[in-house]
């Protein structure tokens, strides 16, 4: 926006005369209170200058005087209050100063400041070069005294630094003898040195597990698991199906798939970490998702109606009663590259879709193999089998974007959807308090989602796509993967308070 010169009478437009600069109407605030005050002073001044009945706050803010009512050109500075353009005072719109007249004196007092200084300058030099010749005399007869002090105390010095040094050399003469007795004490014998290493090595990894079962926060974060017992039941259970290794032992396999399920740490770091190559942890890796995947896929799984409906918590009671409810959701995840079908329309990336389902309890009952991320809800659902677990007067709890009405119908079950405006102005008050108690209990199964893939951070990475890759009565790899930290998420304290 162009600006316009506040001086009556003054065309000063800064989009037509380019050549001409513009300048604020001085603040009254400073850096400190002295200047604070001198600022006020001067916008003051400035606004009088103006003889403006019509000045008001927004003219003051937005409004500028050009330098043609300066008569250097521009204000000078805040602190040279003596110079005539401290405030403007050219063709002000009122009755004319004799501008020169005044420029001219201030020069000529600045001029007679400077030449007092220098004077005073010469002055002040004569009477220090008559004090230094004084001052000279008097340091050249402290200095002889000084230097023969000097050389007393560079003599006591030296002494007393030639003792030190004579017992600073037999302490470590007396030192060194000591070390060389204790080494010859530690190192054996070369024919013993491979023995010597390998019990150092097996010391090495029980110190690591007796560190591990000591530290509750260290084992939590590795681990996953609040406590060594709930690992120590898993080992338990695969011990005896796990291969044997010549560099880890059965408990270090599990612990570098625990450690990688939990941190999603690459694989040369955990070869790092558990001191092998990198193709014995990925082979490690993989051998042992296998054995806990046939062993540890029975946690996940659709209990029998009795089992869902005994220890029912107190917010799926108030909503449904006793019947036995399910909820359910998909959640998916990244992998590197797909077809077009495995496109997803929620996160534009390639994708995998599973659908879970958990209890009231918040444990995972149902976990489908993956599907595209392309796929739609209700051909998950209808594909998956979870139907078919469904019994008479079962209740599924979802959200409306899987449209099973028609579907559940066959079963004999039924399907809860939240409420949705549509083309109501509003909701009734049942249909509100209907909402609020199946968001209440429809909430959990986005919290178990979650829970799961903070507490196993490989379900955050991309998957290659050697993960997707089906063989011959095979289970695919990203599949037993899931269900691994489903079953693992099952054995951990459930999120879902009974009251």
């Amino acid at each position: 926006m162009p600006k316009n010169c506040l001086v009556v009478k003054c065309n000063s437009n800064s989009a037509r005369h380019r050549d001409r600069s513009f300048y604020r109407i001085p603040s009254p605030y400073g850096p400190d209170r002295k200047i604070n005050k001198t600022s006020q002073e001067r916008r003051r001044l400035w606004i009088d200058s103006l003889n403006r009945s019509d000045m008001n706050d927004s003219k003051l803010k937005y409004g500028r005087i050009c330098s043609l009512h300066f008569q250097t050109g521009e204000p000078a500075s805040l602190i040279d209050k003596y110079h005539p353009d401290w405030i403007p005072s050219i063709n002000m719109g009122c009755t004319e100063r004799r501008h020169s007249e005044a420029l001219k004196r201030y020069k000529c007092s600045k001029d007679r400041a400077q030449s007092t200084t220098e004077t005073l300058d010469e002055k002040e030099d004569f009477e220090e070069m008559q004090d230094e010749e004084l001052k000279i005399d008097i340091v050249k007869d402290e200095k002889l005294k000084v230097e023969e002090i000097k050389v007393e105390e560079i003599e006591i010095e030296e002494l007393k630094i030639e003792e030190l040094y004579n017992e600073e050399l037999e302490v470590k003469e007396e030192e060194e003898l000591q070390a060389k007795d204790h080494t010859e004490q530690i190192i054996p014998e070369p024919a013993n040195l491979k023995v010597f290493l390998q019990q150092i090595q097996e010391e090495k990894y029980n110190i690591d597990v007796n560190y591990l079962k000591s530290n509750k926060d260290c084992f939590l974060y590795y681990t996953g698991f609040p406590d060594f017992v709930y690992v120590h039941k898993i080992f338990q259970m695969v011990e005896n199906y796990l291969p044997q290794n010549v560099v880890l032992t059965k408990y270090q396999q599990l612990l570098l798939t625990l450690v990688r399920l939990r941190l999603n740490l690459q694989l040369t770091d955990l070869s790092c970490r558990f001191n092998v190559d990198r193709t014995t942890a990925t082979c490690t890796f993989e051998r042992v998702i296998n054995v806990l995947y046939s062993r540890l896929k029975s946690l996940v799984a659709w209990p029998m109606r009795k089992d869902l409906q005994r220890n029912i918590p107190q917010c799926f009671k108030e909503a449904f009663g006793n019947k036995a409810t399910v909820i359910i959701d998909c959640f998916e995840l990244f992998i590197e590259k797909a077809s077009n079908l495995e496109n997803s329309n929620c996160k534009h990336h390639y994708t995998v879709k599973f659908l879970i389902g958990i209890s009231p309890q918040g444990s995972i009952i149902f976990i489908s193999n993956a599907y595209a991320g392309g796929a739609s809800d209700k051909f998950i659902v209808e594909d998956s089998g979870i139907l078919n677990k469904l019994c008479r007067g079962d209740v599924i709890i979802a959200d409306e974007g899987f449209s099973i009405d028609n579907s559940i119908k066959s079963y004999c079950a039924e399907v809860k959807y939240p409420s949705f405006v549509k083309d109501k102005k509003q909701l009734s008050a049942v249909d509100s308090e209907t909402t609020r108690k199946l968001a209440d209990v429809r909430i959990h199964v986005q919290r178990v989602i979650g829970v799961l893939r903070s507490k196993f951070r490989i379900l955050k990475e991309t998957f290659p796509t050697v993960a997707l890759i089906e063989s011959s009565n095979e289970t695919v790899h990203i599949n037993k993967i899931i269900v691994v930290c489903a079953a693992l998420f099952n054995l951990c304290p459930g999120i879902i308070p009974l009251e």
